[in-house]
């Protein structure tokens, strides 16, 4: 195995990480936030939204892109399918956001 291929076991895992990033981010984008409680003994939890929200749901887009990218990597994907497959994933978000 060269030094950029990733073993099956690999791009499985980074194929749930690509995923699991999307849904996450599109969750918090659909919800207006997150529920956050912050530390374990707390009576309390706290409902995040606005730009600490924005700011999550970003991590968590940019977080798949670099899964979709390291998959497209280990498959040597033409660059045009990088593009693509990221403006696929980044651009619908970045439209909803703006247009609220």
């Amino acid at each position: 195995m060269k030094h950029n291929e990733l073993s099956s076991g690999a791009q499985i895992a980074v194929g749930c990480l690509a995923v699991l990033g999307c849904v996450g981010g599109w969750l918090i984008i659909s919800m207006g936030g997150f529920h956050h409680k912050p530390h374990r003994s707390a009576d309390y939890i706290i409902f995040v939204d606005g730009a600490g929200a924005v700011a999550m749901a970003s991590l968590f887009f940019v977080m798949s892109a670099l899964a979709v990218a390291a998959l497209l990597q280990s498959l040597r994907a033409a660059r045009w399918v990088y593009a693509f497959s990221l403006a696929v994933l980044l651009f619908p978000p970045l439209v909803y956001l703006v247009a609220q």
